[in-house]
């Protein structure tokens, strides 16, 4: 790289900063009841519809979360950016962001219908393909690419403890519907599918859709005499190519999986992911703090590398410690969470998890270079590392099945990893020890939030 190094300003301001780590501490928080409910919810779906049931379930996610990011050109990254820094007017964006979600839904469908005559439909859609598969892939795309629109320009506007709020709530919602559900299909002895495990979940992205809606409408400001459109595109085209590479990254597997293993070996193969993944709530807090933080740093020339790398080296030490205990106890989790039926799946999960510990790192760094107005970083590094997915997975899914899987997005997630930490010490100056081992100044940041923690929770 030869851009030039980061300006390094003086420390920011103690309020600026107690406001960063409020923000990054209770999205961890709202990210561990998200969690527990997830996994809730997974022990509830795997038990009522078995390994092939969730497979055919996650597939049909999958590929609405593909063709959500195949169509939607990183347009969320763009409204964050955008607001972050003042440039979008949020009441001029409405009908446009309405009529672009709409023909996102309605192009995902005419693919869907396009894919089913060429046979390449397999690879995205359960088998026997059904009308209605189609219908509620483009339907759940909707619902879940309006949703994910209002929550960006709600963390453009560093409302994120009300987001945090309203994501935990609709997850809660649905656990519990979910639950009276699968009691009523229990009573009358019948299985449940995959086709109602989709109306819930379409259920409950609507109603936290509507739930940000509100605050997204009670809050917008006019401050901006134009919608920002040109500001947003100019900032989400540079980052479509580097987040679908990302999250081709993340997904290819599943349905490479379903190419060469089929419903069931994918029902046990998201599993692992899902729970792997978990340990990325970490990186995700940070990150979501971070993206918009860098952004208004980067308007008034204050950007601070050197929290950027504390941010990444408590990220990974703590991934770490989550791995170490999540693969002591997977086993008898497994066993007692999700039952025998769902073992296959600990091979994968305990390949996994050196990999997620390592990519934890990409992603708060990620938020960096994304911040800075400089996508083309994280592009690099993630076409990189879909190249490593793309070629291990062709080699070791057919021989290795699920185990394959998992052992080439290791190798991809570890060799991402170690390119975004050469990147990162070229563009900030700031070295491997400061990136990698824990020092003085975490222990004492540490103390300094339970202090002030204990100091909130004292009456007044």
């Amino acid at each position: 790289m030869s851009e030039a190094p980061a300006l390094r300003p003086a420390p920011a301001a103690p309020a600026a900063m107690s406001s960063l780590w409020r923000s990054g501490l209770h999205a961890f928080a709202a990210g561990i009841l998200s969690i527990l409910l997830g996994i809730f919810l997974h022990i509830l779906i795997a038990r009522a519809a078995g390994p092939a049931g969730k497979g055919n379930y996650d597939l049909i996610l999958a590929t609405s979360a593909l063709l959500g990011m195949v169509l939607g050109f990183s347009l969320p990254a763009g409204l964050t950016y955008a607001v972050a820094r003042g440039r979008a007017n949020v009441r001029l964006l409405a009908w446009p962001l309405l009529a672009f979600t709409l023909g996102q839904g309605a192009l995902a469908a005419a693919i869907l219908y396009a894919l089913n005559f060429t046979g390449y439909a397999r690879f995205l859609l359960p088998s026997p393909w059904q009308a209605w598969i189609i219908f509620a892939v483009a339907l759940h795309l909707v619902f879940t690419a309006g949703t994910t629109y209002l929550r960006a320009i709600l963390i453009g506007s560093e409302k994120i403890i009300q987001v945090n709020r309203r994501e935990v709530i609709g997850r809660a919602l649905h656990v519990f519907a979910l639950l009276a559900v699968i009691g009523i299909f229990t009573i009358q002895q019948h299985q449940i599918s995959a086709g109602t495990l989709i109306v819930f979940s379409l259920a409950t992205t609507l109603l936290t859709g509507a739930m940000f809606f509100h605050v997204v409408r009670r809050s917008a400001t006019a401050t901006f005499k134009s919608s920002g459109w040109k500001e947003i595109w100019a900032y989400a085209w540079p980052c479509y190519a580097g987040n679908l590479a990302q999250f081709l990254n993340y997904r290819l597997d599943v349905f490479f999986v379903n190419f060469f293993a089929g419903a069931t070996a994918v029902g046990f193969y998201a599993l692992a992911v899902t729970l792997g993944q978990q340990i990325w709530l970490i990186s995700a807090s940070a990150a979501t703090v971070l993206l918009p933080r860098v952004a208004a740093w980067q308007e008034t020339k204050t950007v601070n590398p050197g929290k950027i790398a504390q941010a990444a080296r408590l990220t990974l030490w703590c991934s770490m410690l989550s791995a170490l205990l999540l693969a002591v106890f997977a086993k008898p989790l497994l066993h007692a969470l999700f039952g025998k039926a769902f073992l296959p799946s600990l091979p994968a999960l305990l390949w996994l998890l050196p990999g997620i510990v390592a990519f934890s790192v990409v992603n708060v760094i990620a938020s960096y270079f994304a911040g800075l107005g400089k996508p083309r970083v994280n592009l690099s590094i993630a076409l990189a590392g879909l190249l490593v997915t793309i070629v291990l997975d062709l080699v070791l899914i057919p021989r290795y099945g699920i185990s394959g899987a998992a052992i080439a997005s290791t190798a991809s997630y570890v060799f991402s990893a170690g390119l975004t930490l050469v990147l990162f010490t070229r563009q900030s100056g700031v070295g491997w020890r400061l990136l990698l081992l824990l020092n003085r100044t975490d222990v004492e940041t540490l103390r300094t939030l339970i202090s002030a923690a204990r100091k909130r929770e004292q009456p007044q």
